[in-house]
């Protein structure tokens, strides 16, 4: 579930394999559309006019006003982990024991990120976007620099983290 940012739209995503826009004032069907695969996470970026949407193997970007999908095929994506930079411009998605950065304006990956010895649970971004933290089930918290990829000292911790947010 994903809600606009002047809370009047919600995408949702199910097993059925589609995406669709309500509005949250009526309850009514704006629009749906097929994914393809079964659709894993969901957010809205591009000031609300674009849904972003992870499945097993790509994340897609669904323009709502076209109705039209275009997509951002990478195999290493598990679908479970999407989270999106405060300013809309990048996204986070996570593979088995890695971590990917993709400019969302340039409809490609930046880079990806290894370091985590077992599957990467959670990411989320500073809120002025500098940030990149990841989780795993490994028990560790992981921070990139957006700006030049650089790891910094992490966390560890003695247990599976199942989710991380910056406040």
């Amino acid at each position: 579930l994903a809600i606009s940012s002047d809370g009047k739209r919600a995408v949702t995503i199910g097993m059925d394999r589609t995406a669709k826009l309500w509005s949250i004032e009526t309850g009514g069907l704006l629009a749906a559309i097929e994914t393809g695969d079964i659709p894993l996470k969901v957010s809205f970026v591009d000031s609300d006019r674009t849904a972003l949407i992870a499945a097993r193997g790509a994340l897609k970007r669904w323009h709502l006003a076209s109705e039209s999908f275009s997509e951002l095929v990478e195999p290493d994506i598990s679908g479970l982990v999407l989270a999106v930079s405060p300013d809309g411009k990048y996204a986070c998605t996570a593979g088995a024991f890695s971590v990917h950065l993709w400019d969302l304006e340039r409809r490609r990956m930046l880079r990806s990120h290894a370091g985590h010895s077992f599957a990467v649970s959670s990411c989320d971004f500073s809120p002025d976007g500098a940030w990149l933290v990841s989780t795993g089930y490994d028990g560790s918290l992981k921070f990139w620099s957006t700006e030049t990829g650089k790891e910094v000292p992490g966390i560890d911790v003695a247990d599976s983290i199942m989710s991380v947010r910056f406040s």
